[in-house]
């Protein structure tokens, strides 16, 4: 059972209302446990592969703290949607500034299934970055393939394949946002023949990488053969200076 003074800064009762109680803790509406709700904020919703259903107001509005990652990936979550006309400015001291105020938080029962963009003529939908946001599977296009790898762009990219660099996240650092990026998204029908070269070029560069420390080792040995062979000579010509001594 619960008291609703009992919720955290994150949780809610839902649903309440009198026909939702079970009964009375001096003059306190007790409610059953399974009515206590997390609440989340619109950009950590998308962490989960939902959606804030458009036209849904906040179950709750809590003070923001700036120094929590979650109100930072939200802050950026906010700036990139403003960038991309998906939502107004939001004026100082507002829910969804970066100013100070406070943070908007919704209830599972406020969001929906994350519905990805469409792919048209076998072009991978885009962000205004050029990239596609993929902070969970529900994100990726009907027809699409994440294709994990550091090399994946660069192939792609040889391939002359349609791809879009993945988001899954962000790193924050001094105040400071930086997306991180793991793989591309491409044609599903593409996916194989990209993992396919993305392995011979890494065995390519390891065989040259195995090269360049074979020619180092080389190029090692010879400079200590050279310095053997100057230092013999400067013995056989001026004698060994221990020895002069004596």
């Amino acid at each position: 059972f619960a008291l609703e003074r009992h919720c955290n800064t994150n949780q809610v009762i839902y649903p309440k209302g009198r026909e939702h109680v079970v009964g009375k803790f001096k003059n306190e509406d007790v409610y059953p446990r399974s009515h206590v709700r997390e609440l989340r904020s619109q950009q950590a919703w998308l962490y989960h592969g939902r959606a804030v259903v458009a036209g849904s107001e906040p179950a709750k509005r809590v003070r923001a703290r700036a120094a929590t990652v979650a109100r930072r990936r939200a802050i950026e979550a906010r700036r990139l949607d403003v960038e991309r006309g998906l939502a107004p400015q939001a004026p100082d001291g507002v829910a969804g500034s970066e100013g100070p105020g406070s943070e908007e938080l919704f209830g599972e029962w406020q969001t929906e299934w994350v519905t990805p963009g469409e792919i048209v003529n076998d072009v991978i939908p885009t962000n205004a970055f050029g990239n596609i946001e993929l902070f969970h599977p529900r994100m990726l296009p009907a027809g699409a393939a994440h294709v994990h790898g550091t090399l994946a762009a660069k192939v792609a990219k040889q391939l002359g394949m349609s791809f879009a660099k993945a988001v899954v996240g962000f790193e924050f650092n001094k105040g400071m946002s930086t997306p991180v990026f793991e793989g591309v998204v491409v044609l599903a029908d593409q996916a194989e023949l990209l993992k396919e070269a993305i392995d011979e070029h890494g065995g390519h560069l390891a065989e040259k990488a195995a090269q360049a420390r074979s020619q180092r080792a080389v190029t090692g040995w010879a400079r200590l053969v050279r310095k053997m062979l100057v230092k013999a000579r400067l013995v056989e010509q001026y004698g060994d200076r221990e020895e002069n001594r004596g």
